[in-house]
């Protein structure tokens, strides 16, 4: 099951990449407001990674790696015409990565059952 989740990963994580340095007009997926798409795309990228790695040490190494992630998106953004950087983009981020991380456990629980039941 971590294969599935570790191609979901990578194919969220290109995602969002392709979305962060089209011009905005040409995103095609949008939730109409910046910020949520921040908020959506960390929640969704650290619950996959989460998933995809769930041995690994979940707020040094996972929250950390995302976090520069998202830092990195903000510069590549202040380099490409019509997008500019912003830290409010990177405390949406954040906010993002913090509700994941206080859903965490129920978000696990949920899935382990459904993995269950998949076997059954």
């Amino acid at each position: 099951m971590t294969t599935l989740f570790r191609r979901l990963f990578v194919i969220a994580l290109i995602g969002v990449t392709v979305l962060a340095v089209v011009p905005e007009e040409a995103a095609v997926v949008t939730s109409g407001w910046d910020k949520a798409n921040h908020f959506i795309a960390f929640f969704v990228l650290l619950a996959l990674l989460d998933r995809a790695y769930p041995a690994g040490r979940f707020v040094v190494f996972k929250i950390a790696a995302l976090l520069g992630y998202g830092i990195l998106l903000e510069i590549v953004q202040s380099l490409v015409a019509g997008r500019d950087a912003s830290l409010l983009d990177v405390g949406a981020d954040m906010v993002g990565l913090a509700a994941y991380a206080l859903v965490r456990p129920a978000v696990l629980s949920v899935l382990d059952r459904l993995q269950a039941g998949a076997k059954e």
